[in-house]
């Protein structure tokens, strides 16, 4: 049985003709049906180096996977103390005691939210000096 060129097969079967013979371009060979390689003097090298290739990409793989996890265990607990360290923070900032006329005068000439406001003087301390320069800057 002869390969086909399906373009030529439809086109000389609508004018009556024969069909053509596929051309080797036409002819897809699908990788998984190859035949295997048989072992010659010229390839034993070549596949016993694509082993030792092999071999060293997946010490490197587990070398990476191993580097990674100790990086990201690191990267999260610098995350964890930085978050303790925020919760601390925000803790000790409630404990300002700020004077409810300066929490309305930024609020007013600032043009914020009683909180808002609230939170920039908790910020400096309650400074309202260095509240209304930090928030003009």
């Amino acid at each position: 049985s002869e390969n086909l060129n399906p373009r030529s097969r439809s086109s000389a079967m609508a004018n009556g003709d024969r069909p053509e013979a596929a051309s080797p371009e036409d002819v897809e060979i699908d990788e998984d049906e190859k035949a295997p390689e048989k072992k010659t003097a010229s390839n034993v090298g070549s596949i016993e180096t694509e082993k030792v290739t092999d071999f060293a990409e997946e010490k490197e793989t587990q070398v990476d996977e191993r580097t990674l996890k100790e990086t990201m265990a690191s990267l999260n607990k610098v995350a964890q103390e930085e978050s303790a360290a925020r919760q601390k923070w925000l803790a000790e900032r409630e404990k300002i005691q700020v004077k409810e006329a300066d929490v309305h005068l930024v609020e007013k000439e600032m043009d914020l939210s009683y909180d808002d406001a609230e939170k920039a003087l908790k910020d400096h301390n309650g400074d309202l000096i260095a509240t209304l320069r930090a928030l003009t800057a």
